[in-house]
């Protein structure tokens, strides 16, 4: 068995959601755009019509991946309806049976879905739960933090989060794609409190699993 990270996520009030076709191209776009830049051991599965699971082999990129989610909903939303996802990443050992990740099991995919569930009744918007115990109450707080934060978002200071998240993109690159000035990039960028969140990504793809 080997430690991998297992995100499952499902569409938070999906079911007010009125263009449903609209939310899967958003999804599909997003993860075309972090499969590309980040290559999961498989690609995103979508199930059930609004909720979704992809498994990493580097758990390092799963916070990452969970905010790029998260940010790039926001950004694609519908003028008149905010998209967002509640997103449970699993950190821990993970089988594959007769070497086919598409069968692969394991205490991360059972992390994940268990913390799912409960994340519903606490109105978490992302939760990260390892089988290494001694980082999990650190993570616990850190996300209470951050859902904190995110809740304060608005679709563009999100759209230039997503943005920076994917490519590394200076402020200057992004007012250069997103035809507004440097400062106008600057100012959601602050915003979106995005130097304290960057601190936490840099925090988390240190720790060691």
């Amino acid at each position: 068995m080997s430690t991998r990270a297992v995100l499952t996520g499902d569409i938070i009030n999906s079911r007010q959601i009125q263009n449903k076709d609209h939310l899967i191209n958003v999804l599909h776009s997003i993860f075309h755009d972090i499969e590309s830049r980040f290559s999961p051991e498989n690609p995103f599965e979508i199930f059930r019509g609004d909720s979704f699971q992809v498994l990493f082999k580097k758990p390092t990129s799963s916070l990452r991946v969970a905010l790029l989610i998260k940010s790039g909903l926001m950004s694609q939303s519908n003028e008149n309806q905010i998209y967002d996802a509640r997103i449970s990443i699993g950190i821990g050992s993970v089988a594959f049976p007769q070497n086919n990740v598409k069968i692969a099991n394991g205490i991360a995919f059972e992390l994940s879905g268990m913390n799912l569930d409960l994340m519903k009744e606490k109105g978490r918007g992302i939760a990260i739960n390892s089988s290494q115990s001694k980082n999990n109450s650190t993570l616990e707080t850190m996300n209470v933090l951050l859902d904190a934060l995110l809740s304060k978002w608005t679709k563009n200071a999100a759209e230039v989060v997503y943005l920076s998240l994917l490519f590394g993109f200076t402020q200057s690159e992004i007012a250069e794609k997103l035809h507004i000035s440097q400062s106008a990039v600057q100012q959601r960028l602050a915003s979106a409190q995005y130097d304290a969140i960057y601190t936490y990504i840099r925090y988390f793809e240190n720790l060691k699993w």
